[in-house]
């Protein structure tokens, strides 16, 4: 059953009930990234005008799902297995994720931009299975941003 839910916090949200009852990762697997399905958040148009914002918020959608990806126990076929974060391994993500600018990474330097929008992203991805745990994270990372950008300035 595939439900369409306006919400206060996001416009539309998808609810997808697996047959437990309980949405899973593997339920959203293949829905493409929509910037509708970004949770609500209001940082400044400094960081949302930018290109690599708006690419990162899809990465890291993306990324939320790839990271389920493995090898098969004969190693010969890409599998995906669900997997459930905590609290304190989605307050370390976004953490790490907002110094990620200040360290070299596969990417090069990372702008604030792209850091915002792939924890963003990846958040969102979080919440069409645990929405309560997505908003911690989101509550986070807002507060990350501002400190951040009283810092800059």
């Amino acid at each position: 059953m595939l439900d369409i839910i306006g919400t206060p916090e996001s416009f539309p949200v998808v609810s997808l009930l697996s047959a437990a009852g309980s949405p899973i990762p593997a339920d959203f697997q293949d829905i493409p990234y929509s910037p509708v399905l970004l949770l609500r958040a209001h940082f400044d148009v400094s960081i949302t005008a930018d290109p690599e914002y708006q690419s990162a918020c899809e990465t890291g959608f993306d990324a939320y799902f790839e990271e389920m990806v493995q090898w098969n126990e004969a190693g010969t076929d890409l599998v995906f297995i669900d997997c459930f974060s905590t609290r304190a391994e989605v307050i370390s993500f976004v953490a790490r994720g907002m110094i990620r600018d200040h360290c070299p990474s596969y990417w090069g330097v990372v702008s604030f931009s792209f850091s915002v929008g792939f924890v963003l992203g990846w958040l969102s991805a979080l919440s069409l299975t645990d929405r309560a745990l997505a908003l911690v994270g989101l509550e986070l990372l807002i507060v990350l941003v501002a400190h951040m950008q009283k810092a800059i300035l």
